[in-house]
């Protein structure tokens, strides 16, 4: 009986992604207010992304973060990158139909200590504290080592920044061109590379990386095309703590052994996909949707397809995951599903309805 609830929680959730994208429903929905965006010389920024942090709405362009009260709308301060050029066109990816994806972001709020991580163009991360009246930039920055930075600066691909506050660590990962001279001297942009790492926050919200990576797609591919990450919530899983990352033809379940004092962070468990049953040469997935819903005894992570452009993809299947696994990798098995469409854009968990 569990097995047909999963798969029908999961169907309703790809339903619901469509419903919310068509006219019909559109016509629903209603206005509830505006934000006045600064005027004048120098403030025809555009903006590619927004969070609500605390009492505040902040939007994300090219040369500063800009803050607002979530009350009424109104325009309070922004903030420029510090030490940083203004960039002007730098172009993170936020939507290409072959390389984007679903969770790309550059702000994360961190709700335990009031703090918004923010990761300007120029490959940092800045702590803003929506604390008081108005939020204010506070001096600590996370600079990654220059053989980092050299690789992304100026941010050019696709990034994800989370926080979760149940374990108190930020997770990172960037993507863009290999800058090797060597290896990609004509700069192709198909050369790619990837950053990824973990970091333990302490009360205050400062950051120390525990756990960090960067990888060529030409050493391996699928380990250098991260689409997504999610976070398993759980915390009775023998004290350690589990994530997911979604690559190219590959689901991997990662452990964090003894998380708060010494943390180790290794590969748990790796599922490949094979390219052969869907007539394709790359299996991406988009977004992934981690769902714990303890009242209804559902703990799952689902992994939904995403179509690379003017690739094959025969008749894709959604992949699910039993995310109360524990420490044993051979017990871990993904179960699959046909999937209504070759490119899902979002999905959601409604917790009232189990849909």
């Amino acid at each position: 009986m569990k097995a047909k609830t999963k798969y029908y929680i999961v169907f309703c959730l790809l339903v619901l992604s469509f419903l919310f994208l068509s006219p019909f429903s559109l016509t629903s929905q209603t206005f509830d207010g505006s934000i006045n965006l600064p005027s004048g010389a120098g403030k025809g920024s555009m903006y590619g992304d927004i969070c609500v942090a605390g009492n505040f709405v902040f939007l994300y362009s090219a040369d500063s973060v800009t803050a607002y009260s979530a009350a009424n709308g109104n325009y309070l301060i922004s903030f420029a990158f510090p030490g940083e050029d203004n960039y002007g066109k730098y172009n993170p990816i936020f939507y290409n139909e072959m390389y984007w994806m679903p969770e790309a972001n550059l702000m994360a709020y961190n709700s335990n200590a009031n703090i918004l991580y923010v990761v300007t163009p120029g490959i940092k991360i800045m702590h803003i504290s929506t604390n008081g009246i108005i939020p204010s930039l506070l001096t600590e920055l996370y600079i990654p080592h220059d053989s980092i930075r050299d690789q992304f600066n100026p941010l050019h691909g696709i990034n994800i920044i989370t926080f979760n506050a149940d374990h108190n660590k930020l997770y990172w990962t960037i993507g863009g061109r290999n800058h090797d001279e060597n290896e990609n001297p004509i700069g192709s942009f198909h050369k790619r590379v990837r950053y990824f790492s973990i970091f333990n926050v302490d009360n205050e919200g400062s950051l120390s990386i525990i756990h960090h990576e960067f990888i060529k797609a030409s050493d391996n591919y699928s380990d250098a095309s991260t689409s997504d990450i999610e976070i398993n919530t759980d915390t009775a899983q023998n004290g350690n703590e589990f994530f997911y990352l979604s690559k190219i033809n590959r689901l991997d379940v990662w452990k964090i052994s003894d998380p708060t004092s010494n943390p180790s962070v290794s590969l748990f468990h790796r599922h490949d996909i094979s390219t052969t049953a869907y007539d394709c040469n790359f299996y991406k997935f988009g977004k992934m949707l981690y769902i714990n819903d303890s009242t209804n005894d559902i703990h799952k992570l689902i992994a939904l397809p995403y179509r690379f452009l003017n690739h094959s993809f025969s008749n894709p299947h959604i992949y699910i995951l039993n995310c109360n696994h524990g420490d044993d990798s051979t017990t871990i098995v993904w179960d699959s599903i046909p999937s209504p469409s070759k490119r899902i854009l979002d999905a959601e968990y409604m917790t009232e309805a189990q849909h």
